[in-house]
């Protein structure tokens, strides 16, 4: 939202490091630097208009991310699907929170009892991001071996393309012999 200084701030970079000599590697990671606004309770900040808007749609997201964070601590049952799509948050932040991937969270809350429900309704989604399990494992691959593993699959692409071509001819000798005997008939 570049209009408001309440909005989630999403910041990523795509590292992609290509390493030549002796092991000849590709290398990649992706890191999301990720601020998420915080829950606000329309009637505590008496927002109308635009700014009420802006509050529904952060709340909306957070509840999104809520789900989705159930879903991959394994609250809905061993088979719920995380609803990765419900948001562009949670789309944006699938490969993080999900698979091959490390994640870290900073929670800020705030001292003031004033602010009592929010630092609760802050710990208490931490603790539950606490219980994703993730398994980082190095994205490399030698190019050696990407180069064989490519030439495979298009050698086999060929191959399979060959087959329907020979098919493709087979069935047209069929229809122009039928053609011809019926013309003859």
């Amino acid at each position: 939202n570049a209009q408001s200084s309440r909005s989630h701030g999403v910041f990523s970079v795509d590292l992609r490091f290509n390493i030549t000599g002796t092991e000849n590697k590709d290398l990649q990671a992706k890191i999301h630097f990720v601020d998420l606004a915080g829950s606000e309770k329309q009637k505590k900040t008496g927002a109308e208009g635009s700014r009420l808007q802006e509050g529904i749609a952060i709340n909306q997201s957070l509840s999104a991310l809520s789900r989705v964070i159930q879903a991959l601590a394994g609250a809905g049952g061993k088979n719920a699907q995380p609803p990765f799509r419900e948001s562009k948050l949670t789309l944006l932040l699938k490969d993080a929170l999900s698979g091959n991937s490390k994640t870290c969270l900073i929670a800020c809350v705030s001292p003031s009892l004033f602010n009592l429900e929010e630092t609760i309704g802050t710990l208490e989604f931490a603790s539950r991001c606490k219980l994703i399990k993730t398994n980082a494992k190095k994205n490399e691959q030698a190019k050696g071996d990407l180069i064989a593993a490519l030439t495979q699959e298009k050698a086999a692409i060929e191959a399979q393309w060959k087959a329907e071509m020979e098919e493709r001819r087979k069935l047209q000798e069929q229809l122009e012999q039928e053609l011809s005997h019926a013309r003859a008939g």
